[in-house]
Formats: C-alpha cells, structure tokens, sequence
C-alpha cells in the first residue's frame, strides 16, 4: 500500500508520490507553518519511517500529532540537503526542532575568532566573536563533513601555543594546512579560504569551483606549477566530496530522532 497513516487524526501520504532521491522534508503544521526540518540520503525512505509502527520518540509523537501535510525538497547530494536542513532550520526556527536544541544540544561547525582562525566541531555557542554554522542535526554527519572540508579549506588546526612556535607541522606538508605558522601563507590569503568556508555553508559552491578554477588557471599561466597543483587539488576535494555523497544517496537513511 501506499497511502499510510497513524491514526484516524493524522493526516495521510502517499509514499509513491515521495521520490527516492536525496533532499529535505518539512513538516507543516496549522495555517502551512514549518515545524520540523529534516534532511535525508533517500526521502521515500525516512518519511516512511514517520509513519509505521515503529516507535518513536516523545517529541517526534507530538511532532507528528500536530502535524497537517509534508513537503519535500529534492537536492542533486545529500551534502546540499545537509546545507539546505542548516539554512533552513535557521531562517524558519521550527517548534521541533528548537526543543530538540533546547534539550539536548545541537552540535555546530564554529569558525574561531582568532587572527588564524580555525574550523572546528562545537555543542557551544557562548562565544559571542566566534561565527556559528548551524544547527545540525546529525553530530557524525557533520563531523565527517568538517574533515572533508579541512582538505578543501586547509585552515589550521593546531593550537595557539603551536602556531606561536613556528615549526611547519605534519599538516602542511600533507597540504592539509596553509602553514601560517612560518608565514607561508599571507593573512589577506589566509583571510580569503574563510570567507570561502563562509560560502559553503551558505550553500554558494558553484562559485567557489569557479574561483579554484580561475586561481588554477591563472597560476599555470604564471608556470607557478606548485601553486596550480594547490588549487587544483582543492578543486578536486571539493568535487569528491560532492561525486562521494551521489554515489551513497540510495539505500537505507539515517534515523534523525
């Protein structure tokens, strides 16, 4: 069967209607307000889930007694469905979703407040200088899309007293880290990889490619081949993480609750 519900004051879906692709579900309440954002690899697939009969939790129980309709949002990658949960969950401030941060803490991607700053995983957010992408609803997901990122945009991870000893560490050589430990990157460079991740999370990656692209191109025709080869390899980090999330977007999705 397709048409499913949970009880005689829920409202009914038809699953058939739901595609199979990755994206955002949101949960309307009275008068088509949003009150809860979820993202997932395969949206037939979660919403499913929401109406079984498996059990669920307090909040989702209520969540769904009051719920009146279901709309999707389908992306090209399950990572652009992560962005657009964020963004979402943002702009609108679902009921649900807020208890959920309220009582149990959702986890953010933190960019520090620090001449280098870095990118780093929170549950925090008491840092008023510090600038907070979020809130995410899966910690795992957004701990792997955080590491992915740092190939992308190699910011530095080390401490303070790290970067004030000056020693190139194992990151740079790696070119997972531009080096503003020793000055070999300058800070108005440095300065441009943030406002870069600021972007990402933004969802704006097209332009980020084109930049890359041009950045790479521009440097060959300097025959600065070693500075091609960084562009060039960022370019191809970000475009793994991309081609890396279509190739996993079918099959079971992650329980949200």
């Amino acid at each position: 069967f397709n048409a499913v519900y949970l009880d005689r004051n829920m409202f009914e879906i038809n699953l058939s209607d739901i595609p199979t692709s990755p994206g955002v579900y949101l949960f309307l309440g009275p008068r088509e307000r949003i009150i809860y954002v979820g993202k997932a690899k395969n949206l037939r697939n979660r919403l499913a889930s929401y109406f079984n009969a498996s059990i669920k939790t307090i909040k989702t129980e209520r969540m769904l007694a009051v719920a009146k309709n279901v709309r999707t949002i389908v992306t090209s990658t399950e990572v652009e469905a992560f962005l657009l949960e964020m963004n979402l969950i943002k702009t609108e401030q679902p009921k649900y979703n807020i208890l959920l941060k309220d009582s149990k803490g959702y986890p953010y991607a933190k960019l520090t407040n620090e001449e280098y700053p870095r990118l780093i995983y929170t549950r925090k957010t008491d840092d008023k200088n510090a600038v907070y992408f979020g809130p995410f609803v899966n910690a795992g997901a957004l701990k792997e899309i955080i590491d992915y990122m740092r190939d992308i945009f190699p910011l530095r991870t080390c401490t303070n007293t790290q970067l004030k000893q000056g020693r190139i560490c194992l990151k740079y050589q790696i070119k997972k880290c531009v080096g503003p430990c020793e000055q070999c990157v300058s800070k108005k460079e440095y300065d441009i990889i943030v406002e870069e991740i600021k972007r990402f999370f933004k969802g704006d990656t097209e332009q980020i490619r084109a930049q890359l692209k041009k950045k790479m191109e521009e440097a060959a025709e300097k025959m600065d081949y070693e500075g091609a080869a960084f562009y060039r390899d960022r370019l191809k980090a970000i475009n793994a993480l991309f081609s890396k999330q279509q190739a996993i977007n079918t099959g079971e999705t992650r329980n949200l609750d």
